[in-house]
Order: C-alpha cells, then structure tokens, then sequence
C-alpha cells in the first residue's frame, strides 16, 4: 500500500482549522505523516496540529502559494501527498478512500474533487481537455486533492503562476500523458473568521481570470465563458440585485466581482501572462 502524507497551510487559522482536523482525523484511512506550513501564524494553529501528531515546518520568505506548496512536499517524502486546505472540512469518512482508490491506477497523476454541473468525466485526459476545452472548473484543486510525489518531483508547481498553480499543473501532466482524476464527496468550505474579508479577494478573483485567459491560450485550448455580451449582462444582473440587497448580499456582489474580473481579464491578459515564457 503507497504511504500518504498531507499537506496543510496555515496563518492564524485557529478559528477553522480545527474542524479541517476533525474532518481529517474521521477518515477511514488515517495518513502516516501530516506536515503543517506555517507562513507566520500568531495564534494557536500550530498547536492544535501538533496535538494531532502533525509535524511542524517553517516559511518565512514573501507568501507564495506555489513556493509554499513546494517547500511543503519536499519535506512529505511519501508516495502519495494530500494537499487539504485549512478552510475545507471533510465531512465524509471514505474521502481518502475514494483518493487511493483512484491513485491504484498508474496512470493517474492526481485526484480531487468534480464539479457536478463539468462535461468533463472522472478521468481527464488530454483528448478531454483538446474535445471540451476548459472553464473556471478546475480538473484538479488543491483545496483538497492527493497528487503522486513521483510527478511533482519532475514538475513541482510553478513559481510563475499565482491562484491557479494547481489547475496549471494538473493540465500540463495530462499534456505529459497522465490522467487527472476527480471524485465526488461531501465537503464544505468554512471562512477564517479571525481574518475576515481578505484584502486580495478581488486581486485573487482578477489574476486568477486573467491565468486562465493565457493558459487556454498557451495549450491551444478552447476558454468557456459568457463572451463580452453575456458578461456585460451578467455584471447588470449581479449590480442590480446588490443594489436590492443594500450592498448585504454577499452572492451578488462575488459574482459581480467575478463577472467584472473575466470581462477585465479578456482584455488584459496579454499584458499579464505568466505563461508567456514558459
């Protein structure tokens, strides 16, 4: 049986990392090794992981989050590493099972969570991806995946490619010939209460539009969106019903930040593409 260790980042995230523990600590299949990356946390987050046995390693350079990741993994020397967000609570005991379970075949580079409303199936492939081209639907997601060391030992994630390193990745190992597999299971996001309303929301929501404009166009891949017309109505829509709401609902303004940010990124990503040297 393929040893497994699991990767969590974290600043100050008392407030949710305990759940995230508890979601972990229910699985069927427990890991033999949980490594902590601690950014600069003030709080109580590294001790609620080292009740857990977690071992603890330090980054103390400029938060990356694909530099993170990296430094995280190198010191996981397992075969198969999960990577589990500090927000994301597992509310299944088999998730873990159902990662092995796909990672048996060879072939796999990755396994995550799927989206029900994708076209794409269970295991993606390059001819997938070339067929049904991508949208913001990630074929792979390290809010809560298990990745083969082997293949990030020849590709670690790339340092150039900020909030979607991870879908980046997944991509590039189907063009190498491997597959990306997702499964489906019960899980719920939890906010940082302690950090409330992070500065880099719309900046995350912007360069994360615009990576996705340049990796469609740097893999020759078809982008799925609403096209300009669509989206000028989409943002209408959101802008009208936030108005409505008084500025209260949190849905319609993400979406009209999110809308904003795909009709900004369809005009500037050529200006900011991290994918234009690779």
């Amino acid at each position: 049986m393929p040893t497994l260790g699991v990767i969590i980042r974290f600043r100050d995230h008392e407030s949710t990392l305990g759940a995230t523990l508890d979601g972990l600590m229910r699985q069927r299949r427990a890991p033999d090794l949980i490594v902590g990356v601690d950014t600069g946390s003030t709080d109580g987050s590294a001790d609620l992981l080292l009740a857990r046995g977690a071992r603890i390693v330090r980054w103390d350079q400029p938060y990356h989050p694909s530099l993170v990741l990296n430094h995280g993994i190198a010191h996981c020397p397992t075969d198969l590493v999960m990577i589990l967000s500090a927000h994301y609570v597992l509310e299944q005991d088999d998730v873990i099972d159902g990662f092995l379970e796909a990672m048996r075949d060879e072939r796999v580079a990755c396994v995550s969570g799927r989206e029900q409303r994708e076209a794409l199936g269970e295991r993606v492939t390059w001819a997938d991806l070339v067929t049904h081209g991508i949208s913001s639907c990630t074929i792979y997601n390290n809010m809560c995946g298990v990745v083969r060391r082997a293949r990030w030992e020849e590709l670690p994630f790339d340092r150039r490619i900020d909030w979607i390193d991870d879908f980046a990745w997944a991509i590039e190992q189907t063009r190498r010939g491997w597959i990306a597999a997702r499964t489906t299971f019960a899980a719920r996001y939890i906010r940082n209460t302690q950090r409330p309303g992070h500065a880099d929301d719309r900046i995350r929501v912007r360069d994360t539009a615009r990576n996705l404009f340049a990796m469609a166009n740097a893999y020759g891949l078809r982008m799925h969106w609403y096209g300009v017309p669509g989206t000028l109505r989409a943002v209408a829509w959101a802008g009208l019903r936030y108005a409505l709401s008084l500025g209260r609902s949190r849905q319609a303004r993400e979406e009209l930040v999110a809308h904003r940010a795909r009709l900004n990124a369809r005009f500037t990503w050529r200006r900011h593409n991290p994918f234009a040297s690779a």
